[in-house]
């Protein structure tokens, strides 16, 4: 199964749009937040040679704009797709995507997306005196285990120790933001070593920081799997 990289805060080369937020294609049809805007990933997807028609579901991870900034654009051009949200997201964006005409699926536990493709289900997490909501993707494919997040506001251990117990397994890649940035360095190493248990690979993105990013290449070595908008990896 291929997963590619439709949008992030770095790209391969200065013709693909970065930001903040990001944009995963899961094979041809699954896409995994949207990015800040459609039009980033319309250019993107051009140069990488992704055809956005095949795209039949879309999973929100939560309600930040650099995850659902695209989704309006998408929705405008094909209608003709599911709309994965987590259950308890705000009201106003309830009612903008029902407006839409979306198909849309409220998603509060583990739920099936695609053949071999799962969400986690919610997890609640206080931001910023907020209470926010996040899912992310399990991928079970030929018997490993691929855990995909936007954000990991909930915390990654969490989310790991969620995703791992509902399978029963040891991830095997763990891709996305895992929202390590402006951490304090003895709470990097505990996460970053406590990860190295629990998950084979890693590939870290948009809100992890340079210096977990740096930490977690020094602990995972030939492991670490360096990601940026434009590239795909096959699982």
């Amino acid at each position: 199964m291929k997963i590619r990289v439709l949008f992030d805060k770095e790209g391969i080369t200065d013709k693909i749009s970065v930001g903040q937020g990001v944009s995963f294609l899961i094979g041809d049809n699954i896409l995994f937040d949207t990015g800040e805007k459609f039009e980033d990933i319309q250019r993107n997807a051009e140069i990488m040679g992704v055809d956005l028609s095949k795209i039949k579901k879309i999973v929100i991870s939560h309600q930040h704009e650099g995850h659902i900034g695209g989704l309006w654009g998408f929705l405008n051009d094909n209608k003709d797709v599911t709309v994965y949200i987590c259950a308890d997201s705000g009201v106003e964006f309830k009612e903008k995507l029902a407006a839409s005409g979306a198909n849309v699926v409220q998603v509060k536990n583990m739920t099936g997306i695609d053949e071999e493709v799962y969400s986690t289900g919610e997890s609640l997490v206080m931001y910023e005196g907020k209470g926010l909501v996040e899912q992310g993707l399990i991928i079970n494919f030929e018997d490993r285990i691929v855990l995909i997040f936007g954000c990991c506001h909930p915390g990654i251990l969490n989310v790991v120790h969620k995703a791992g117990g509902a399978l029963g397994k040891k991830i095997d890649y763990m891709i996305g933001g895992f929202h390590l940035i402006d951490k304090e360095q003895r709470f990097m190493k505990y996460i970053v070593n406590e990860m190295a248990v629990l998950i084979k690979r890693v590939a870290p993105l948009h809100c992890t920081g340079p210096d977990a990013g740096n930490l977690l290449k020094e602990i995972y070595k030939d492991n670490f799997l360096s990601l940026k908008a434009g590239m795909e990896i096959e699982i």
